[in-house]
């Protein structure tokens, strides 16, 4: 499913990159940037106050915005919508609420 869904990246072809950190680059390419967390891993009662609270109240005001960028990015292969019934038990999750700040 990742594979399929990242063939539209963002990220340029790296053929005629010349660059020391040519593999980095591939690696972030294929396989995403790692993400490490100082934190300890989320309880399942954090996780569902998340979800129970959703977005933040400034995302209903510029919802045409945020629906032009959502789509953008799901085109892009940037991002995949799934069911929160179907990612919530994943080891690790976090979850972080939407919000605009005009600019």
């Amino acid at each position: 499913l990742i594979r399929q869904r990242r063939a539209n990246s963002d990220f340029a072809t790296l053929e005629n990159v010349n660059h020391p950190a040519w593999s980095l680059l591939k690696f972030y390419r294929e396989r995403g940037a790692p993400v490490k967390f100082s934190t300890k891993p989320w309880s399942r009662e954090q996780i569902d106050g998340a979800l129970q609270r959703g977005a933040h109240r400034s995302c209903f005001e510029h919802l045409e915005f945020l629906e032009d960028e959502f789509v953008d990015m799901i085109q892009k292969g940037q991002w995949i919508v799934l069911p929160a019934s179907e990612v919530k038990n994943l080891t690790g999750l976090r979850l972080s609420p939407p919000g605009v700040v005009p600019q």
